[in-house]
Order: structure tokens, then sequence, then C-alpha cells
């Protein structure tokens, strides 16, 4: 039986897990909206498919960043739940994602390249947040 100081570690932890898997489905679903916005721009699309990219990419960004910090929140979390210490090089990974696209003027092709990149390691993300999370519902049940 776990005693209530680590109920309430695991509670804060899952809390965590949910927050961080909220921005960083924000930010898939901006990145994916930027995504077929370039398509639209790559072929044939004039100002306002690049402006629509763009603004997409913002949003995705501010997602990430803010993803980011929950991150970190849930790296300290998850030290204060004794079955995780040893997770902390593994959240030093997802804290280092990738700093993004804005480089200035990118060829099409290249920031669909990156859009795809980011959405990867996005999804790598949440895969292990959500495992992460399933992990601590199972602590929270025993």
């Amino acid at each position: 039986m776990r005693s209530s100081r680590e109920l309430k570690e695991i509670r804060e932890a899952i809390s965590a897990c949910t927050e961080t898997l909220d921005y960083l489905d924000r930010a898939q679903d901006s990145l994916q909206g930027a995504g077929m916005w370039g398509l639209v721009d790559i072929f044939g699309g004039k100002f306002f498919s690049t402006y629509f990219k763009h603004n997409k990419m913002h949003e995705a960004q501010a997602n990430i960043e803010r993803a980011k910090r929950s991150l970190k929140r849930l790296s300290k979390e998850l030290a204060d739940v004794r079955q995780f210490e040893q997770l902390q090089v593994q959240m030093g990974d997802l804290i280092s994602m990738a700093d993004y696209f804005f480089d200035g003027t990118i060829a099409d092709f290249l920031v669909q390249a990156r859009i795809s990149s980011s959405k990867e390691q996005i999804r790598r993300a949440q895969e292990q947040v959500w495992d992460i999370r399933q992990e601590l519902y199972r602590l929270e049940k025993e």
C-alpha cells in the first residue's frame, strides 16, 4: 500500500504527463496544418498559402516551447517518484527537441522536410510520455 505522500507525487507526475501530452498534441496539429499549407505552397500556392503555413509553424513553435517547459516540470515530478529515478536521461533527450525552422527564406521543400522531421520527433515524445503516464497509472493502483 502506498503512502498518501507517494500517491500525491504519482498524481502530480500524471498531471504533468497529461499537460505535456496536451501541448505535444497541439504542436502536432499545428505541424499537420503547416504541412498541408506547405504542399499547397509547393504546388502553386500564392501569398495566402505561405502566410497560413508560417502561421501554423509559429503556432507549433509556441506549443513546442510550452511542451519543453512542461517536460521540465514532468522531469522534476518524476524525480519525486522513486520508480522513475533512472528515467531522467531519457527525459533530457525530449527536452532538447529541435529549435525549428525559422532561418529566413528557406526553400519550400526544405521547410516541408523540417515539418516532417519535427512531426516525427513529437510523435516519439508523445509515445514516451504516454508510456510514462501508463506506468504511473499502474503505480497509482498498486
